[in-house]
């Protein structure tokens, strides 16, 4: 395969051009020689006429000469026209290419190269064929190594960003082992200095031990020195009076020779008395040593009692560290209990003062007696609350206005300012007028509400999931108008009913019918909660043999547990305790009257049991949706079949009923796209609508 050339750069010699410059004809040179074919090939080459013939012509190519022309000539000849052009010729495109210094080999580079090759391989017809040949191989295998290079592209650059993910966990490795090689290292730093402290500790211990060595040496000397000194004392007694006895003995033989030594006695005399001299001065010395030496203990005691008061000493210094601490404890908490003390009698003297100047506080929880929802839902709103806002709290409900527009201090408008005519407006909130505010109360509200369902279930039917059915914000506005049938009082009553709901938005029927006005809501919600009430009733009526409209408490507590199979016995236990409650307590028989249950007044409300089974559904469809989050928590897009295996996998009896399935699935893919939906589109759509386990 041969790589595309480049285009030649203006101002620079093409070979055609350069064929013309060097006026080469060498068809002249052939025009009478013989022809001859390559093995293989069926191109004729025709060779030289003999007459065409020079000495060393052997050594060129058509006209073109070899340089040096051969071993014989001098080497200083001048290089052929023809090397010549073409060197010129090449130098002339590389530095109009720009690349003539340029090192590094390039595409653009290499073009000059081949163009000359090329004219080469022309002029040397013989060879052309094999040098034709050779550049096609080498312009193949050039070619394929492009081709490899790239494929191997999309590899590097997966490598770089392979290694880019190894060196972030690297880092997050790093990172996490950041807290523990710090606190490593301050054990480390700590063991140091504990070690530090114990070897400052043993060679304080040692130079004391080598101390009291030297002194003991010291002082065994001296023991062994004075032993000696006993031993040649109590010899040197011995010597005398070994020589007392042998003078005794010569004065008693030489008693009758008095005369003849006189001179004798003299020297005796003197030597006892220098004897007794010697022996009262050994005496007082033996005396000495006694004396200084009587209260010396052995060695061993010595050593035992020296560990004895070592371990003493260490003990002392111990409990001196303990009693040291145990003062500083002492004196901080004598520290605290001050200030505690001094704390409370500002307290004290605090609280007196209040007493005797401040008004009796108001038990706020009574207002739940008369607030909607009782204490349960007063306690909500004034938990943490101050008493202004308490206050700000009993008005709203009082009045029906927001919070914010008693604390603004406002007070009640007169007149509603217009929301205009757009597109984006409903049409019962349609007007570029200020509409009369009429200030409707909850009563009428829930009247109206409860009035609006029954005519849309007239017209529409009941039944949940019915297709065609209107949007409740156009069905308000055509009931308006069939209602009241004056433009003015259409809007007028429009405006009322949306800030009526905004006001009362913490009653469940108004804030059901609110969302499902604002779109916020499907309307088969509303119809799916009437459906489920009606199914548990006719269970109850069925089971009802005697038809007395009660149930005994065991018999209602078992068909509670058929319908919500999928609640725990503590639930089952609330509904059966609510319902008791809501009746004022059992009958004497043990029976509950289950009709009183399902009865609702004429704003549309029903007691605590049913408001129980409704949140014990709503409890439900969170959980199977929070069950869809958690399952598709890495995933962004969901389809059907992903979706119907997660159902299943929540409620495995869905398998058992393909219409519910579907229905759910409808429910989750409003806009039919079946392959792929966005995650948070499933669980809006899922939010809005009335899935569940029954």
């Amino acid at each position: 395969m041969s790589l595309p050339r480049l285009s030649p750069v203006q101002k620079c010699i093409s070979p055609p051009a350069l064929h013309k410059e060097m006026d080469l004809n060498t068809s002249e040179f052939f025009q009478e020689g013989r022809r001859y074919t390559l093995t293989g090939g069926n191109i004729p080459h025709q060779l030289p006429a003999p007459d065409k013939l020079r000495p060393f012509m052997d050594r060129k190519a058509g006209n073109v000469e070899t340089w040096p022309a051969s071993k014989d000539t001098v080497t200083a000849q001048a290089k052929p026209k023809l090397l010549q052009k073409l060197e010129s010729y090449l130098q002339k495109e590389l530095k109009a290419l720009g690349c003539q210094n340029d090192a590094k080999p390039s595409e653009k580079r290499m073009q000059p190269y081949r163009e000359v090759f090329d004219y080469v391989i022309e002029n040397f017809r013989t060879y052309k064929p094999l040098l034709s040949a050779i550049k096609l191989e080498y312009e193949t295998m050039m070619g394929d190594q492009k081709e490899t290079i790239k494929k191997l592209e999309p590899l590097k650059a997966m490598l770089v960003n392979m290694n880019e993910q190894c060196e972030q966990k690297i880092l997050g490795i790093k990172n996490n082992e950041k807290q523990e090689l710090v606190d490593m290292r301050n054990e480390n730093t700590r063991l140091e200095k504990t070690i530090t402290s114990l070897k400052e500790e043993i060679e304080s211990l040692q130079i004391q031990v080598k101390k009291c060595q030297k002194e003991i040496g010291i002082e065994y000397k001296k023991y062994r020195d004075e032993l000696d000194a006993r031993k040649l004392l109590i010899q040197d007694i011995n010597d005398m009076r070994y020589q007392q006895e042998e003078l005794k003995k010569a004065l008693s033989g030489n008693a009758g020779k008095e005369g003849e030594h006189k001179e004798d006695a003299v020297i005796l005399k003197i030597a006892l008395t220098k004897a007794r001299e010697e022996l009262s001065s050994k005496t007082q010395r033996l005396t000495e040593v006694l004396s200084d030496y009587g209260d010396v203990v052995p060695r061993r005691e010595f050593e035992a009692l020296e560990r004895q008061f070592k371990a003493l000493g260490e003990e002392h210094a111990e409990m001196k560290k303990n009693n040291n601490q145990l003062l500083k404890e002492h004196s901080a908490l004598i520290d605290v209990h001050k200030k505690v003390i001094e704390q409370r009698d500002g307290f004290a003297m605090d609280c007196e003062r209040m007493r005797q100047s401040a008004t009796p506080r108001p038990d706020w929880n009574k207002c739940g007696l008369y607030v909607e929802g009782g204490f349960e839902r007063w306690s909500n709103l004034a938990d943490n609350t101050s008493t202004n806002e308490k206050l700000d709290l009993l008005l709203s409900e009082m009045t029906g206005q927001d919070v914010s527009v008693i604390k603004a201090g406002g007070g009640i408008v007169d007149y509603f300012e217009p929301k205009g005519v757009d597109e984006s407006i409903p049409k019962y909130l349609h007007s570029n007028e200020r509409v009369r505010n009429r200030r409707l109360n909850k009563r009428d509200l829930l009247i109206m509400i409860k009035d609006v369902w029954m005519e849309k279930t007239k017209e529409e039917g009941h039944e949940p999931f019915t297709k065609d059915r209107a949007n409740m914000a156009d069905y308000l506005f055509t009931y308006l108008r069939q209602r009241f049938g004056v433009d003015a009082m259409v809007t007028e009553w429009g405006y009322n009913l949306h800030d009526a709901m905004v006001r009362y938005s913490f009653d469940s029927n108004v804030a059901q019918f609110s969302s499902i006005l604002n779109n916020e809501l499907d309307e088969d919600v509303h119809f799916m909660q009437l459906k489920r009430l009606e199914n548990m009733f006719k269970a109850l009526v069925q089971k009802d043999a005697s038809e007395t409209g009660s149930l005994s408490k065991e018999n209602f507590q078992t068909i509670l547990k058929a319908h919500f199979h999928f609640v725990s016995d503590d639930v089952i236990t609330k509904m059966v305790d609510a319902a008791v409650e809501e009746l004022g307590g059992e009958k004497e028989d043990g029976q509950i009257l289950y009709k009183d249950l399902f009865t609702e007044d004429d704003e549309g409300r029903m007691g605590a049991f049913v408001k129980l089974i409704l949140q014990t559904y709503e409890d439900d469809k969170a959980e199977m949706i929070r069950h869809i989050e958690t399952t598709f928590e890495k995933k962004s897009e969901i389809n059907s079949n992903e979706l119907k295996t997660a159902f299943l996998d929540f409620y495995p009896k869905l398998g058992k009923s393909k219409k519910a399935a579907e229905t759910m699935i409808t429910m989750a893919f409003k806009d039919g796209n079946y392959n792929g939906t966005e995650k948070s589109i499933i669980l809006r759509n899922l939010q809005m609508s009335c899935i569940g386990r029954s």
